[in-house]
């Protein structure tokens, strides 16, 4: 069933937060369809156009990366869902994209700020625990705490005349997809698979378009700000930079750019992503909730039936009895590990390496599209820049955050300066 609390407040409730049930199943079929492993190895080509663009408009700059990072992303969610990449004709697209996009967690990001700074002493209280009774997402706070919906925060309003617009979007891009079919111009994609799908899976229009906002919304800000976490510790870590550097240089060389095919033959590229992932996860502190389905006693804890359970992510991955040194940025903690994110978020809970994807039946299902994102973003751009602070500029300050949905870096400017004579060479080729 849809979650009618989120609805009533947000028109919209994300797949997380769907009740378990023939609805949720049906949707999370059609997320599977377009995310798993097999359909991630397909967008590889436009996963390494994407990165490369990216990496075109770092080229020698001194900027806040994160936008860039942002463009990337959505390029390659866009193409996934409507299988056409966006175009500099489409740049109204993608304005409109972004905007309604990060309005959206605009406005949860206020809403959540208002929730922690109410609740802020029991939060303290509890924040390093294992158990919290918030999370980082507005749709679960107000379904953990219905009354809340009743709050004259304006939170019901902005968001639902954000959502309005999206929906809208969304609506012509997906009529548009229709038109284009018909004309047989289009490509493979989710919006192919929706469309001729619809009446067998028993979802409307709405459903269409709450789909394709989940899709944009967790394909285009977790791995955008993950990104621009790796890039903003990486230019405090110039020697990691440099054990990089010369990775790449013996495994790849300078002839040609790296590619996906490479990751087996980069575990120290790997090992910088995971610690990052560790170090810094996009979620945050908390993760979405989880609802036990009996009662149940954990370490002289009741945990009523039907409770919704949200775990500290954040306590989790600075667990000193784990992790040496947990506060500390250190990817050799990684470097052995062989196996892909996936598959380890997958393995039993003491052996995992993050809990940055969520966990059981909730885990992220864009898991396999991410790693392959990170990866190529991060070989890339180590591949052709030495990352440096902004000349006579504050150096970014990695132990602040702003928090939200995720939680993004502050504001930061670094200067990405190329390696060699072949970067500007092979990414504007």
């Amino acid at each position: 069933m849809r979650n009618d609390t989120s609805m009533r407040v947000l028109n919209f409730a994300a797949l997380a937060e769907y009740h378990l049930g023939d609805y949720w199943r049906k949707m999370r079929r059609i997320v599977h369809h377009a995310m798993s492993q097999r359909a991630v190895e397909s967008y590889t080509p436009l996963i390494e156009i994407e990165s490369i663009e990216t990496m075109r408009q770092l080229f020698d700059a001194t900027i806040d990366p994160e936008g860039s990072f942002h463009r990337g992303t959505l390029g390659v969610i866009h193409t996934v869902i409507y299988g056409k990449r966006l175009e500099t004709s489409d740049d109204l697209v993608v304005k409109d994209l972004l905007k309604y996009i990060l309005d959206t967690f605009q406005v949860i990001g206020k809403f959540l700020r208002f929730i922690f700074n109410k609740i802020k002493p029991r939060v303290e209280q509890l924040i390093n625990g294992h158990f919290v009774s918030t999370t980082t997402e507005a749709d679960a706070v107000v379904n953990l705490l219905p009354f809340l919906q009743c709050l004259p925060i304006g939170l019901d309003k902005k968001a639902k005349k954000i959502m309005d617009g999206y929906f809208s979007l969304t609506k012509k891009l997906f009529d548009k997809f229709k038109e284009d079919k018909k004309c047989g111009i289009t490509q493979p994609c989710v919006a192919e698979y929706i469309l001729e799908h619809m009446e067998e899976e028993g979802i409307d229009d709405f459903d269409v378009h709450n789909l394709f906002i989940d899709l944009f919304g967790g394909g285009l800000d977790t791995s955008a700000v993950t990104l621009s976490w790796i890039t903003a510790i990486l230019a405090l870590h110039p020697i990691v930079q440099e054990r990089a550097h010369a990775e790449l240089d013996a495994m790849v060389g300078r002839d040609r750019l790296p590619n996906q095919a490479d990751e087996a033959n980069l575990p120290f590229i790997r090992a910088i992503i995971r610690e990052v992932l560790r170090f810094r996860p996009p979620i945050g502190w908390l993760n979405f909730p989880h609802q036990s389905v009996q009662d149940d006693t954990y370490e002289g804890y009741h945990i009523p039936a039907d409770t919704s359970i949200v775990i500290n992510v954040h306590a989790m991955h600075m667990d000193s009895s784990r992790w040496t040194h947990p506060e500390r940025f250190d990817p050799d903690r990684y470097l052995d590990m062989t196996e892909s994110i996936p598959a380890s978020a997958n393995g039993p809970i003491a052996k995992r390496d993050n809990m940055a994807f969520g966990w059981g039946r909730r885990m992220c299902p864009g898991i396999f599209l991410a790693e392959a994102e990170l990866f190529m973003g991060t070989a890339l751009l180590l591949w052709s820049y030495r990352i440096e602070v902004e000349k006579g500029g504050k150096a970014p300050n990695i132990n602040e955050w702003q928090s939200g949905i995720v939680m993004r870096p502050k504001p930061y400017k670094v200067s990405f300066i190329p390696r060699h004579d072949k970067v500007k060479e092979l990414i504007f080729a």
